[in-house]
């Protein structure tokens, strides 16, 4: 038997922490999506395991060519292009999934709008000499932000954007509901215990030698672990301002857009949610960040299974309790 650590670190906040003695994993890393993707099985390596992770990864393929509105022969880029004429027969599956973002939007007030991509262009966060989009852009872009504008027919799975211009996008969703997929391929084939991770994205599944996973939350400062916390059959996504920004005139603009005003939202550095899901996990992350701390975490305690840890703009903390009540110290030498 080869004995792996597990080494499952990604983009965004979250660490997977492997426990102080090494466990016997089976873990493999690729690049999807924009980012990279890691499948780690609880367990020895051997012909089914890596069967199962292979399987894993043919599924990530397959969702990347379903969901993305980059793509100009998908069928989300097919409904924007009819945005204000007919509307879109789209696979069953598709459809899940906009419905879901549609939920979110209508639960955050459009904090989460599924139709933010008309927002794509206005703000350049690579630009060697960034500059701020004029106020009339921002104007005209957010009058085709409107999640009610998407219609959604269930008996036909056709997707209608209301007016020209308008456009969907499942970019903040999407990612976590690949997580799940693959984590339901995994289980299919008997691999109870597993962690799924893309991007700042996680599933954790059943345990890892006989103890829950372990999931580190990053200081947004860059101040290395803040705290720990044990994950059973959750997912856990964050959002943060920290990874694409730019400062102008000693001030900072970052990248995730408040969809009503077309800006960069404000109060929080970052949004760390816990949810029975990770594509739930994924979206909420997006829309409690928008709405920051106080309304977020209001909202994050009046949605059965969902709990919030916030970092405001100044690093103070506030979070739900059944975060809260999660977090544990980091043990030096836990995380190396």
């Amino acid at each position: 038997m080869t004995k792996h650590r597990l080494v499952a670190s990604f983009l965004g906040i979250l660490l997977a922490l492997p426990a102080w003695a090494a466990e016997t994993v089976t873990s493999r890393q690729e690049k999807h999506m924009g980012t990279y993707v890691t499948i780690t099985v609880a367990a020895p390596e051997s012909p089914e395991v890596l069967a199962s992770i292979a399987a894993g990864f043919a599924e990530v393929n397959r969702l990347e060519d379903l969901l993305s509105e980059w793509r100009a022969d998908s069928q989300i880029s097919k409904v924007n292009r009819a945005a204000g004429q007919e509307a879109v027969v789209v696979d069953p599956e598709l459809f899940k999934v906009a419905k879901m973002a549609h939920e979110v939007s209508a639960k955050t007030h459009g904090a989460f709008d599924v139709t933010f991509a008309a927002l794509s262009g206005l703000w350049d966060f690579k630009a060697k000499k960034p500059v701020l989009p004029e106020d009339e852009n921002i104007a005209k872009a957010i009058k085709l932000v409107n999640w009610r504008g998407l219609g959604l027919d269930a008996k036909s799975h056709s997707l209608h954007l209301a007016q020209p211009g308008m456009r969907c996008g499942l970019g903040a969703i999407a990612k976590g509901y690949v997580v799940d997929r693959v984590s339901a391929i995994l289980k299919a084939r008997g691999q109870a215990n597993h962690l799924v991770i893309a991007g700042g994205d996680l599933y954790a599944a059943g345990r890892k030698g006989g103890k829950p996973w372990r999931i580190g939350i990053q200081h947004p400062a860059g101040r290395g672990l803040y705290a720990a916390m044990d994950v059973v059959n959750q997912g856990v996504a964050t959002s943060g301002n920290y990874e694409k920004f730019f400062i102008l005139e000693g001030k900072r603009y970052h990248h995730i857009l408040d969809p009503r005003t077309g800006r960069p939202a404000r109060g929080a550095s970052s949004a760390t949610v816990l949810a029975k899901t990770a594509a739930e996990a994924d979206a909420y992350a997006t829309g409690l960040f928008v709405l920051g701390p106080e309304e977020g975490k209001k909202l994050a305690e009046s949605i059965p299974g969902l709990d919030v840890l916030f970092f405001r703009e100044d690093y103070s903390t506030t979070a739900t309790d059944g975060i809260t009540s999660r977090l544990q110290p980091v043990i030096r030498g836990e995380a190396e």
